[in-house]
């Protein structure tokens, strides 16, 4: 088993100097087996969602709550969950879906407004931040609040109503988990932003079928909103069992495996060519190496969402 291991893994003269996977043939098996693997997973993914599907922690009232802990931290007043900024926010939400884009103004030259407009919201002042690829509420808020565009609108003076809107589907080929945060102040005729009445607390109910402590002083609605989502709750508004295994997690973490392998193999064998003095003709380690690093950098940074 040594012999057979070193024959794998280190440059020897079994393998003519070079790690037996970094072979060509090998590498071509390797890469086989990965398509493979991956048509069984994207199978299995289809078919037994339950088992392996995509899986998210990102709700609307997490949202509101970590939203308006934000602002309290900052000395201003929370936000009130609003029925129309919601409606609004779904809307939008279902367009980027429909028509595969990823904007604050459609391909067709919609902008936010037009949805807030549309959703029967008379505003003063708006705002939209938008997230997608995140896998929890608290990463969505640290997001937003990382970026001084969106920190701006998350600690507004201006604004003193919320609606949120999270839905999963198929973006630009690829599946993916989209957040949409609408903000605004409501217009009176005289000019003045109107002050809504005073918002009512979510009960200690909605809070635990969320997953929430209760008694928390910043969760606040205003109107009627169901504060259910399809990452949170089912059709039926129960909440919803996660999949047994998270497919996107699943991928992520075979991809990071296979090249974090390949980062020790090639060291390894760098490490033995450099101490034995090893002749080749074309040695690209370093570069292989380089390229290995930036392949998971990426992986990581897009792995990790992206706010607009």
């Amino acid at each position: 088993m040594k012999h057979f291991l070193r024959h794998l893994f280190v440059p020897h003269e079994s393998n003519r100097h070079r790690a037996r996977v970094l072979h060509h043939d090998s590498l071509l098996l390797i890469i086989t087996f990965l398509f493979a693997g991956l048509i069984v997973i994207q199978g299995i993914h289809r078919q037994y969602p339950q088992v392996l599907g995509d899986s998210t922690s990102i709700t609307v009232l997490q949202l509101l709550e970590y939203t308006n802990l934000e602002r309290e931290a900052n000395g201003l007043a929370p936000l009130n969950l609003n029925p129309e900024l919601t409606k609004a926010a779904q809307m939008k939400a279902n367009d980027m879906f429909a028509n595969d884009y990823w904007a604050h103004v459609s391909p067709s030259g919609i902008t936010p407004w037009v949805w807030i407009r549309k959703a029967g919201y008379n505003y003063l002042y708006a705002g939209e931040n938008l997230a997608r690829g995140f896998y929890s509420s608290s990463d969505v808020i640290t997001a937003w609040m990382n970026s001084p565009e969106h920190r701006a609108n998350m600690l507004s003076p201006n604004y003193t109503d919320i609606g949120f809107a999270v839905e999963s589907g198929t973006l630009t080929g690829t599946e993916t988990t989209l957040v949409v945060q609408e903000f605004g102040s409501p217009y009176n005729p005289n000019g003045t932003v109107a002050v809504n009445p005073s918002p009512t607390p979510v009960s200690a109910g909605e809070l635990a079928a969320l997953g929430l402590p209760s008694g928390s002083p910043s969760a606040n609605v205003s109107g009627n909103v169901n504060m259910g989502q399809p990452s949170a709750l089912n059709a039926e508004g129960q909440p919803q069992n996660p999949p047994l295994i998270d497919a996107n997690a699943l991928k992520r973490n075979i991809s990071f495996a296979i090249i974090g392998f390949f980062l020790i193999i090639l060291a390894i064998d760098a490490i033995v060519v450099e101490r034995k003095k090893i002749e080749r003709v074309f040695s690209h380690n370093v570069d292989h190496i380089l390229f290995l690093l930036f392949i998971l950098l990426a992986g990581y940074i897009i792995g990790s969402g992206v706010v607009l």
